[in-house]
């Protein structure tokens, strides 16, 4: 299933959904538009379901906290040169995602689902290597940065780290600006990402 949000509180829908113990003629097409009431709703129905309260849905789920921020008046040409640091290590124009270390394995997912096992080709995993030494470097464990150890390019570079870190990156579709937005466990800790990401 694919599903989207943004900062300010959009969220977008990329498959069909069907609610559990809902019927296929009961069921939410994509919703490729900001539509902030459909996460609301979505919670609404949960605390019907549990018979709980919206304080004690919210209570149950990880504490995790988002940040915001972009640099303005950033040219696009700037920002892909940035993104073209972080390029996949096969398949740039197909790859979707990275995953350093799945069950000892660097395996790329592309977007038509084809799975690439990095290991499997020398260079490919010389390549995965370094782009993990530049993150490294970008993102340094002296600013309190875990090893890399996700990789998203659906929407620029959004990278996990293994302390559960996540700083993603992207040229704005319709201004001079690069966005960033940082997700940690604690708002301290997300603010600081964005900070020191703008600073960068």
């Amino acid at each position: 299933k694919v599903v989207g949000w943004e900062a300010n509180g959009g969220f977008l829908v990329g498959t069909e959904f069907v609610a559990p113990g809902g019927s296929s003629e009961h069921k939410l097409l994509p919703l490729p538009t900001r539509d902030a009431a459909l996460p609301i709703i979505a919670c609404l129905r949960l605390c019907v379901e549990q018979k709980a309260s919206v304080i004690e849905i919210f209570s149950k789920l990880p504490p995790r906290f988002s940040k915001a921020d972009l640099i303005d008046e950033f040219p696009r040409k700037v920002s892909l040169a940035i993104l073209a640091m972080f390029q996949p290590p096969v398949n740039p124009n197909e790859a979707k995602t990275l995953d350093f270390d799945l069950y000892g394995k660097t395996i790329v997912t592309c977007h038509n689902e084809q799975v690439v096992v990095v290991n499997d080709d020398e260079e490919a995993l010389q390549r995965a290597k370094d782009l993990s030494t530049r993150i490294s470097n970008a993102f340094s464990d002296k600013f309190g940065f875990g090893k890399p150890s996700h990789i998203d390019w659906t929407d620029g570079c959004r990278i996990r780290f293994d302390n559960n870190d996540i700083a993603h990156i992207r040229p704005s579709g319709n201004a001079p600006q690069l966005r960033i937005y940082a997700v940690a466990d604690t708002q301290e800790r997300a603010d600081a990402i964005a900070s020191m990401a703008v600073k960068e």
